[in-house]
């Protein structure tokens, strides 16, 4: 029970295998809310196999390609709280990165891939202090705590960014930031 390929024995390996075939099929045709669908699917109902972990960053993707930020974050998140030793950790991290300074810079999210949203800072602003607080000893922390500083003092919260500078300083203080910090 358990090991290498515990999620590949039975019928819920197969059945599993079948769904992520399908799902990668769905979005090599360019059909992806059929893609996402599948995927989710392989991750609600095999979460335990080896493959959910690959759905849910492949959802990720295909819900930042559309633009779907919010949802993409989420998907991203949930992979790595729920599997923090899958090998793609530090490149979902890297995607969080990127969506939140999207975000940061007035890049408007879209709502069910086709409508656009408003553009959203203090989002950006949670979503670095959730790389943070997820990924503390990764290269994105020092990043995302300036970015925070810079967005705190963007909307006005001047002893937030205070804080986020101070945290800086004396996490990482070997940092090459940490001067400007």
């Amino acid at each position: 029970e358990g090991g290498v390929l515990a999620g590949m024995a039975g019928e819920e390996g197969r059945n599993a295998l079948e769904l992520m075939n399908k799902a990668r099929n769905a979005e090599e045709a360019r059909r992806a809310r059929a893609a996402i669908k599948t995927y989710n699917t392989v991750y609600k109902k095999y979460p335990n196999s080896v493959f959910a972990a690959e759905a849910l960053f492949r959802s990720g993707r295909l819900y930042q390609s559309r633009q779907e930020y919010y949802k993409a974050f989420q998907t991203y998140q949930t992979m790595l709280s729920r599997y923090p030793s899958s090998e793609k950790f530090t490149e979902v991290v890297g995607e969080q990165y990127r969506i939140a300074s999207d975000l940061f810079a007035g890049k408007r999210p879209r709502l069910w891939g086709w409508l656009p949203g408003f553009r959203n800072r203090e989002r950006a602003v949670e979503y670095f202090e959730t790389i943070v607080a997820t990924a503390p000893y990764s290269d994105y922390a020092p990043l995302s705590l300036m970015n925070a500083a810079r967005g705190y003092k963007m909307i006005g919260e001047s002893e937030a960014a205070i804080d986020a500078l101070d945290r800086m300083i004396n996490t990482y203080p070997r940092n090459v930031l940490t001067p400007d910090a």
